[in-house]
């Protein structure tokens, strides 16, 4: 079991700073956005206007709004924006859109059923350790477990499903977990831990929302990045991570 271990955090660390050296420009994009996003909030105007535009959607559409908008900004747009940009994987799109749209629209309702018990157990505020519990709980407790379990496993389905893994392949064989999970959770530190430290310092309402714009421009990079030969960006799980 040590040498388990030991293996497991061994690549979770060589992955970690591949991620790092690999996608620390667009890692530093994102975060960019991000702050200004919510710089612009609580400088008020007009992201402040178009946040209060948001969270009245919110209370008009209630549990279709963090379905809707977590299938449009981690299943629509990124596998529009592969149709468009991708040809050889035009074929595909619009089965995997059937898979991943449905999948997506639960974990929307997932997500926001965490932040709002993140805010239950930790307060609404945005004050430096009420951030800090939240982040740790999010990176290190949710995403090991609920959060990506089922994102590694549905998408390893899909994959399979559309020839991308070999027909016949386990969906979770032997040793998945260190395998494919804690490797790649651990490299995603280097780039959501920023972000999600971002997302915590807005209100609960609207942490949803900037969580969703976040991946959906962590998915347009690594789509660019990945049609650039002298680019090599860092594995993300099979699939675009949602927080």
């Amino acid at each position: 079991m040590p040498g388990i271990l030991t293996n497991m955090l061994r690549r979770g660390v060589t992955l970690f700073w591949r991620a790092v050296k690999a996608n620390w420009i667009p890692a530093v994009g994102i975060w960019t956005i991000g702050a200004l996003l919510v710089w612009g909030y609580y400088r008020g105007g007009f992201v402040y206007d178009v946040a209060l535009s948001i969270l009245s959607l919110r209370q008009k559409y209630g549990l279709l709004y963090p379905m809707c908008s977590m299938a449009l900004f981690a299943a629509v747009l990124p596998l529009a924006t592969q149709y468009l940009l991708v040809p050889k994987a035009r074929a595909t799109v619009p089965g995997r859109m059937a898979w991943l749209v449905p999948y997506w629209a639960y974990k929307g309702l997932e997500i926001n059923l965490f932040y709002w018990l993140q805010a239950v157990v930790w307060g609404d505020g945005t004050g430096f350790w009420t951030v800090f519990a939240k982040v740790f709980v999010d990176q290190f407790l949710y995403s090991p477990t609920v959060g990506d379990i089922t994102i590694i496993l549905w998408m390893r389905y899909v994959a399979r499903r559309f020839g991308e893994i070999p027909a016949g392949t386990p969906i979770a064989p032997k040793g998945w977990y260190q395998l494919y999970l804690v490797p790649v959770i651990v490299a995603n530190w280097a780039v959501w831990i920023p972000a999600v430290t971002l997302v915590y310092m807005l209100p609960t309402a609207l942490q949803l929302p900037l969580s969703n714009l976040i991946q959906w421009f962590w998915s347009m990079l690594l789509l660019f990045m990945a049609s650039d030969p002298a680019t090599q960006p860092a594995p993300k799980a099979d699939t675009p991570a949602a927080k």
